[in-house]
């Protein structure tokens, strides 16, 4: 059913049971995962002007994807790594639109029944309510 599944990480820690749920998608289905980190720009320090330290986060950010990958390859599921710069959640409906996947997966927080209105401004819910395609949030 998922054949192509993104799954965006923050490195938090929070990413292992979402690379699990994909995993296990993508093997019943023979698919594909490709593995996604967004690097945050910080504003008034741009890329140009402190490259050093972009490459730096860049290459840093490539080894834990590659790190996290290893999951995947021992399964023997085909699957990609993919970095980007850019607001987060901006840059992962873009990256939805050009790359197309069948799902997205990403891990999330709980909601607090007892207080509607905190926490809804996180990336995973600002995503999960506007993506073009399926979104599996796990909390």
């Amino acid at each position: 059913m998922f054949a192509d599944i993104l799954v965006a990480v923050d490195f938090s820690g929070r990413h292992a049971e979402a690379l699990e749920a994909a995993a296990q998608l993508a093997g019943q289905a023979s698919g594909r995962v490709t593995l996604m980190h967004i690097i945050e720009e910080i504003p008034g320090l741009a890329r140009e002007e402190e490259a050093d330290f972009y490459a730096r986060l860049e290459e840093e950010g490539l080894a834990k994807l590659s790190q996290l990958a290893t999951r995947l390859r021992g399964a023997e599921i085909e699957h990609a790594i993919e970095l980007r710069f850019g607001h987060p959640a901006r840059t992962l409906l873009e990256a939805i639109d050009t790359l197309a996947p069948s799902l997205l997966v990403m891990s999330s927080h709980a909601a607090d029944p007892s207080d509607p209105n905190a926490r809804w401004s996180s990336v995973s819910y600002a995503v999960g309510m506007t993506a073009p395609c399926p979104v599996l949030l796990i909390k």
